[in-house]
C-alpha cells in the first residue's frame, strides 16, 4: 500500500509546442502530484472532457492556451461552464494576448483566471507553477 497522495488530474490544452514542454516540464518540478493530458487544440480537448460524446473524464485543473486553430479556448471555456460535470473545475486561461478584451471575454465566460505568458520560459515555468499551487488548492 503506498502512501502517495493521489494525483491531482490536470489538462493542459496547448497547441505551441514549446509552451507544452515548458507547462509540463514546470508541472513535473512544483512538487505536486499531477498526472497530466495534453489536448493540442480545443477539439481534443471537448472529447478528453467527454463534451463530444465518449467518457466523461472531469480534471482538477484546466489550463488553456486561447487561441488555437479548431476550437478556441475561449468556446472550450464556455462549453465546459455549461456542462454541469465541469462548471466548478478551475479553468485557467493562459495567452499571449495582452489585448483587456480577451481578459475580459474569458472571465465573463467564466475563466477562473486569465494569465498572460511571459516571453521568458523560466518566468513561464514559474507562472505555471504558482497557477497549478493556487488552483489545485496546495498553496
Amino acid at each position: 500500500m503506498s502512501n502517495e497522495p493521489n494525483p491531482f488530474c490536470v489538462l493542459v490544452v496547448e497547441d505551441n509546442s514549446d509552451d507544452e514542454a515548458v507547462t509540463l516540464r514546470a508541472l513535473r518540478r512544483c512538487d505536486l502530484a499531477v498526472d497530466v493530458r495534453v489536448a493540442r487544440d480545443g477539439e481534443e480537448a471537448r472529447r478528453a472532457l467527454g463534451l463530444e460524446g465518449g467518457d466523461p473524464w472531469t480534471p482538477d485543473l484546466v489550463l488553456s492556451d486561447l487561441k488555437m486553430p479548431r476550437v478556441r479556448g475561449d468556446e472550450l471555456l464556455r462549453q465546459a461552464r455549461a456542462d454541469a460535470r465541469l462548471a466548478a473545475v478551475p479553468f485557467v486561461v493562459l495567452s499571449s494576448s495582452t489585448e483587456p478584451e480577451d481578459a475580459r471575454r474569458c472571465l465573463a465566460l467564466g475563466a477562473s483566471e486569465y494569465a498572460v505568458k511571459p516571453i521568458d520560459f523560466k518566468a513561464y515555468g514559474e507562472q505555471v507553477c504558482g497557477l497549478a499551487h493556487r488552483w489545485l488548492g496546495a498553496a
